[in-house]
């Protein structure tokens, strides 16, 4: 059986798989497919944060009890396939995305084209995504085969680029700022191919940033200021906003695989959030008692 037919079995057995829609992109392979979910495993075995303010990625266990620490210059967006190899986006003046196992290990460093990268995801393929921010007008996302540092491909936004997601048919979201600082959704049909792109002008945000999708295909996209923003297909308009109370800002989100958490980074408060995701409720704040200082961005496996 091929790997379509596979990915298509395992589809119909109720996995939630990212599919990458051009299935002749080459690529470095294991012998399982890296699986990209964006709707993360809900009883998850590791949360990771980066810490900007410490350098370092803190890798938690299920009890929010950190367990080791990844030294990572200037970490930001921050991913974790379905192997659980945790991909960190270190923006300008370091300016590489760095590949690390599931223990921490460092395994390779993506360095072509990267002039301020922010957020990073992967499809089923492995196939490595980024956004750099910047001037609209020169920021670009970027295609890597699995630990190639040549790229696939690379396509200007004309945004300032902030968040970056792939869904279950293997189209790729891009969340970025225009040149007034307004928030705005790009979709990208089938990856990044001939860099075609649609752009969502009735849902605008006060300011943007990162972006997941639910298991249900929503997006759920952090609007700095004002909350995260659930934004349904066919993405015309925001269904709901979850915010926190005391929140400072909503920076980079991430999910479980039912729904049931939603995990938010609040950088200025030094805080982390575990919100439901249905009743939008507070359970739990990660701060300087669970050792952290400049949160950035949260990633589960």
């Amino acid at each position: 059986m091929n790997v379509r037919s596979r990915l298509v079995a395992v589809a119909a057995a109720g996995a939630l798989l990212v599919a990458c829609a051009r299935s002749e992109m080459p690529g470095v392979q294991t012998p399982a497919l890296r699986v990209a979910e964006h709707a993360v495993r809900s009883h998850f075995a590791r949360l990771a944060v980066s810490d900007a303010g410490l350098d370092r990625v803190v890798v938690f266990n299920r009890r929010y009890k950190a367990i080791f620490k990844i030294p990572d210059s200037n970490p930001e967006g921050i991913w974790i396939d379905g192997s659980a190899h945790i991909y960190v986006a270190n923006p300008s003046p370091v300016n590489v995305v760095n590949e690390y196992d599931a223990t921490g290990k460092f395994i390779f460093a993506y360095r072509e084209r990267m002039t301020d990268p922010v957020d990073v995801t992967t499809d089923v393929y492995g196939h490595v995504y980024v956004v750099n921010s910047g001037a609209p007008a020169s920021a670009m996302v970027v295609e890597f085969a699995q630990q190639h540092d040549t790229p696939f491909g690379y396509c200007l936004t004309g945004l300032d680029n902030q968040g970056i997601a792939v869904d279950s048919g293997g189209d790729l979201f891009v969340s970025g700022n225009d040149t007034e600082g307004k928030g705005h959704l790009l979709e990208y049909p089938n990856t990044l191919a001939y860099c075609s792109s649609t752009v969502s002008p009735r849902v605008k945000f006060g300011t943007a940033g990162g972006i997941k999708i639910d298991s249900k295909g929503n997006l759920v996209v952090c609007d700095r200021a004002n909350g995260v923003d659930i934004v349904p297909p066919p993405y015309a308009s925001v269904r709901k906003t979850i915010r926190v109370k005391g929140a400072r800002e909503y920076d980079y989100d991430a999910l479980d695989r039912l729904g049931e958490n939603l995990f938010v980074t609040d950088p200025p408060a030094g805080k982390a959030y575990v919100v439901a995701y249905s009743s939008g409720k507070l359970k739990r704040v990660l701060g300087s008692a669970q050792g952290l200082k400049l949160p950035q961005a949260p990633a589960l496996y």
